[in-house]
């Protein structure tokens, strides 16, 4: 049953990039990710987990640059 709960946190990350909303998407799979890595070393698929932990990265650093970009705004004006 959890994982069927990740899984569909992933595809609600998904449809919110899809409206533009990349910050909630990337908290969602920020949470998300180390689950499925977790999961998928468990059961041996080492390709997916390695596949979920570039993910995982590529969430952080787009958690990285939204934030940096709002405090660049936050300077400006």
């Amino acid at each position: 049953m959890l994982m069927w709960l990740v899984i569909i946190g992933n595809i609600l990350g998904a449809l919110m990039v899809a409206m533009h909303k990349s910050m909630l998407a990337n908290k969602i799979w920020f949470i998300t990710n180390p689950i499925l890595i977790a999961y998928n070393t468990y059961i041996g698929s080492m390709e997916q987990a390695v596949m979920f932990g570039v993910y995982w990265i590529l969430c952080i650093l787009g958690i990285a640059e939204i934030i940096g970009k709002e405090d660049k705004n936050n300077i400006k004006g």
